[in-house]
Parts: structure tokens; C-alpha cells; sequence
């Protein structure tokens, strides 16, 4: 009992606590980008634990007739807030840099998003648009990603700053509600992409005291 209490104590006295940013870039149809801010806990030598918020933003396009009088078109900003929880194993492979290993998921923090659609009409004096739309619940929409990359750190006293670069693929669906949502007897999900999983590049820089 009392090496286990002694080994937390010195476990918790080593843990090196930092705040990150990072930005994403998504292969999805639509280029998707996040950007996030994050706090670390280094709790082992070579192992990181994250948690953190971020912000998600595509496009999501699509168009089509119904008959020859009434069109529909889908062209919006697809906006979210996600919370991610991840971890991370460093490698190093020399003084100051290495490999890096992160397993994260993430998760709507509001499950609840507003889709709309434009409808066209042919009138006789022309053409009118009507935008139609509802809330959806998205049911959290959760996501897991794994990134493999590069590490550099920049150490001072103290301080250090490190410099990660990363190519991960996971299973994230930023379309999922729209899917399974239908508007003016519409099934979105009929026009809309299939693909659920994208690969990714991420730059991140994380501060430590």
C-alpha cells in the first residue's frame, strides 16, 4: 500500500500539464476543416491524455427536380462544436523529436442542428424559392480517429513547445442527420454522399509549464 501510494505521488508530481491548438484538414467531397484548442496531461514519460473542444465546418451540396415544375437545393454550411478525448504515445527517436501515436473520438456537444433546403416553383411570371427547413437531433454523431506523425520539441528552462504534424483515418460522419432526414416529403439522404470515413492532416503546437 505504501509503494503504491508513494508511486502516485511521484506519478502525480512528473505530470507535465500544457495547452494545445490545432488545425485539420478533412478529405471528405466537401473539404472539411477543424480548429481546436485542447489541455494535455502528460501522465507517463511517453503517454498523453487530451481533452478538448473543437469546431467542425464543411460544405454540403446537393440539387435535384421532383418534376418538371419544383427543384430543391441543398447548399449550406455544415457548422459543428464537437468535445474529443485522446491519447498519445510518443516515441523518441532523437534528443528533441520522434514518432507519435493518437487514438481520439468525438462527440456533438449540441445534438441538435438546424437543416434547410431552397424550393424552386415555376410560376407563370417566372420562378420563386421557398426555404423549408427543421431541427434534427443528431444523436451525439460520434467519431474515432487515428493519427500517426512527427513530434519536435523546443525546450527552454522549463518550458517546452512542442511541434506535431500528422496524417490519421478514421470513422466521423459530419452529414449523419442530414442522411436521415426528410423535408417536403424529401429524403435528403438519396442526394447526399455516402462516405462516413475520411483521411486527415493535422498541425498541431502544445505549450507546457
Amino acid at each position: 500500500m505504501v509503494i503504491i501510494v508513494i508511486t502516485s505521488v511521484q506519478l502525480y508530481s512528473q505530470t507535465k500539464k500544457g495547452l494545445g491548438f490545432d488545425i485539420a484538414m478533412y478529405d471528405y467531397n466537401e473539404t472539411g476543416l477543424h480548429y481546436s484548442i485542447f489541455y494535455n496531461w502528460d501522465i507517463l514519460k511517453n503517454l498523453v491524455f487530451s481533452t478538448g473542444i473543437s469546431y467542425f465546418t464543411n460544405e454540403v451540396n446537393a440539387g435535384w427536380f421532383s418534376n418538371d415544375n419544383t427543384s430543391y437545393n441543398l447548399g449550406e454550411k455544415n457548422r459543428r462544436v464537437n468535445g474529443a478525448i485522446a491519447s498519445t504515445v510518443v516515441v523518441p527517436v532523437f534528443k528533441k523529436a520522434g514518432l507519435l501515436v493518437t487514438c481520439n473520438v468525438l462527440f456533438d456537444i449540441v445534438p441538435f442542428n438546424y437543416i434547410s433546403i431552397d424550393k424552386g416553383l415555376k410560376v407563370t411570371e417566372g420562378h420563386t424559392i421557398e426555404p423549408i427547413g427543421k431541427y434534427v437531433f443528431t444523436q451525439f454523431n460520434p467519431g474515432a480517429f487515428v493519427d500517426i506523425g512527427l513530434y519536435y520539441d523546443m525546450v527552454k528552462n522549463d518550458a517546452r513547445l512542442r511541434l506535431m504534424v500528422s496524417m490519421g483515418y478514421g470513422i466521423y460522419d459530419p452529414v449523419r442527420e442530414y442522411r436521415r432526414t426528410t423535408i417536403d416529403n424529401q429524403k435528403l439522404g438519396d442526394y447526399i454522399s455516402e462516405n462516413k470515413s475520411a483521411t486527415r492532416i493535422s498541425f498541431k503546437i502544445i505549450g507546457y509549464w
